[in-house]
């Protein structure tokens, strides 16, 4: 399988834009809180549940309109937004992982 990686100067800044976002919200001090919950709670010593709120059923309503219009840069901002968007409005005990793999 072959994959284009035709991605204009301005999606890649937009991308820049988005990925300093993402790892801003990554570094939080929140993210190292929610992770040290769900290790508690996989290890069977939470003090309190952890909230997950699946949001796959509903991203067209709350996912804003993509961008990008090459194919490899419409994935990386769906990728990046996923986790954007889940912090800004929903706001559960998901962590965003400060690395981005491709």
């Amino acid at each position: 399988m072959t994959y284009e990686f035709n991605i204009t100067l301005e999606e890649k800044n937009y991308l820049r834009e988005l990925a300093k976002k993402y790892i801003e919200y990554a570094n939080l001090p929140v993210m190292e809180s929610r992770k040290k919950l769900w290790y508690d709670h996989n290890s069977l010593k939470a003090d309190k549940p952890v909230v997950v709120m699946e949001t796959i059923t509903f991203h067209d309503e709350i996912m804003p309109a993509l961008k990008c219009q090459s194919p490899a840069a419409r994935e990386i901002e769906w990728n990046l937004l996923i986790p954007i968007i889940n912090y800004e409005l929903i706001n559960d005990d998901k962590v965003i992982p400060p690395n981005y793999s491709v």
